[in-house]
């Protein structure tokens, strides 16, 4: 029987840090006192929560649906704990994940006022444009791009997003320009990898219509930033949140592909676990997250 929390703290931790080493030294304690912990809770549940190989450990079936429910145990504390304490003051630590796009400088500046005042909290951002899973990576917080897949998790709607198709003069000069969507299969085109079939755009038309529309290319990447350096360097024509082009930014030196269609809509999610969903210190970085992607897409900012 598990009548310990800290048991459950230091098997988080240990999931977390990818050892028994690094999460003592993230705890504070000695390396055996973590291993006993952990051989106490396995005992007490009569289970195999890790499996030790010879580079990692690793969760066995057993440990992955006890780490999901741990995370929701000790959430479920802390929040307990932030309503107690009633301090204006926002306290505690968040993993956060974030597509490589959205770290942007003013997204920096914004945390860094966020923490600043308030001295208490720390984030830690897990950046990448692969899938995240919020339960074997540890997080608090991802930004996605729908649809969602898990129905168990609370997911807040940042922004809807469409895109126009667009090309640097070099690429145009070298290839033409697209007059018609059906050409696109002949040009190459900068695919995102991982985002449903990256060989077929969903371009709507002016009149709502939307087309399935298949496109040619050479060049892939899972990295949107990787993409964005293509779309600048001529390899051909990409997709670009809209609006872009305006005066200043540095989209303005592409070129609008196909004007008549838009790509989308995909709506940006912030999701989480339900235990954590209310607290203080998400709410304010939600509201972070939400300010800086309308802040983005408006003024198209490109990496």
């Amino acid at each position: 029987m598990l009548n310990d929390i800290e048991q459950l703290r230091v098997f988080v931790q240990v999931v977390r840090s990818g050892s028994m080493v690094a999460a003592a030294r993230v705890l504070s304690l000695p390396p055996n006192t973590v291993s006993r912990r952990i051989a106490s809770l396995e005992q007490a549940l009569e289970r195999t929560l890790l499996v030790r190989t010879t580079r990692r450990l690793e969760l066995s079936d057993e440990g992955r649906r006890l780490l999901e429910h741990a995370r929701r145990i000790l959430e479920a504390v802390k929040s307990a704990e932030d309503d107690l304490q009633a301090t204006d003051r926002l306290r505690g630590r968040l993993r956060v994940g974030l597509g490589s796009r959205t770290v942007t400088p003013a997204l920096l500046e914004r945390i860094a006022g966020l923490l600043r005042d308030n001295p208490e909290l720390s984030l830690a951002l897990e950046v990448s444009d692969e899938p995240f899973d919020l339960v074997a990576q540890g997080l608090d917080i991802a930004v996605v791009g729908g649809p969602l897949a898990d129905s168990t998790l609370v997911a807040v709607r940042l922004i809807e997003l469409y895109a126009g198709l667009a090309a640097h003069p070099r690429y145009l000069d070298r290839a033409g320009c697209p007059r018609r969507r059906d050409e696109l299969i002949d040009h190459e085109c900068l695919q995102f990898r991982g985002l449903g079939q990256p060989t077929v755009w969903r371009l709507t038309d002016r009149h709502g219509a939307a087309h399935d529309v298949r496109v040619g290319g050479r060049f892939m990447s899972n990295n949107s930033q990787t993409l964005s350096k293509a779309l600048f360097a001529g390899l051909g024509i990409g997709l670009v949140p809209l609006p872009f082009g305006e005066q200043g930014d540095p989209t303005e030196e592409l070129v609008r592909v196909l004007p008549s269609y838009r790509w989308g809509p995909l709506s940006i999610y912030a999701v989480m676990h339900p235990s954590i969903a209310k607290t203080a210190r998400v709410r304010a970085v939600l509201a972070l997250l939400r300010e800086q992607v309308h802040y983005d897409v408006h003024r198209s900012r490109m990496a």
